[in-house]
């Protein structure tokens, strides 16, 4: 009997494993609400199982891109951009479908640097932090925050501050 009950668990725990791993998944970065560099081949990644065909059908064309995982499950392919606009929809299709929603193509800037970059423009209690706050209207700029990660290796995803691309909204950019 206890020779069953192991072999079951056993049995649980192997297809449950391959249905987490089966999954077609991307990258942090590539979610509801953001932007792509416009006219550029912007890359997107991700993983699967290894040797799956994956298809990514962008909303401002009929064109697809595909990919294919190499043996650790890892893929990587580029989506052609238009100019400036949207919002589109990205569906990326595997075992699974993903749909990546609002997603605007635009000038994308990577902002880095000393720590006085953390300081939220909440935080400066100024009259003119204030007026800027209330100002802040404007849906088609995006933010997104990345968690520190020390590494000495290059790494292929990354952990977000919060879970999508968010607007420049008065609500929003006051304690980002």
């Amino acid at each position: 009997m206890l020779k069953k009950i192991i072999f079951a668990s056993l049995s649980a725990v192997v297809i449950l494993t391959s249905t987490v791993y089966s999954n077609v998944k991307v990258a942090a970065l590539f979610c509801d609400h953001m932007v792509l560099q416009q006219k550029s081949d912007a890359p997107i990644w991700g993983w699967a199982l290894p040797n799956e065909q994956i298809t990514i059908q962008p909303g401002w064309t009929q064109e697809t891109a595909t990919a294919t995982t190499d043996n650790n499950g890892s893929w990587k392919t580029t989506i052609k951009t238009p100019t400036a606009g949207g919002p589109y929809t990205i569906k990326i299709k595997g075992s699974n479908e993903i749909i990546i929603s609002d997603v605007l193509i635009g000038e994308v800037w990577i902002c880095s640097g000393q720590s006085n970059m953390e300081a939220s423009i909440g935080w400066l209690g100024t009259k003119r932090s204030k007026s800027d706050i209330a100002q802040a209207k404007n849906t088609n700029i995006r933010i997104i925050g990345v968690k520190y990660k020390y590494s000495l290796f290059e790494e292929k995803d990354c952990d977000l501050s919060w879970n999508t691309w968010l607007p420049a909204t008065s609500e929003q950019v006051k304690w980002l």
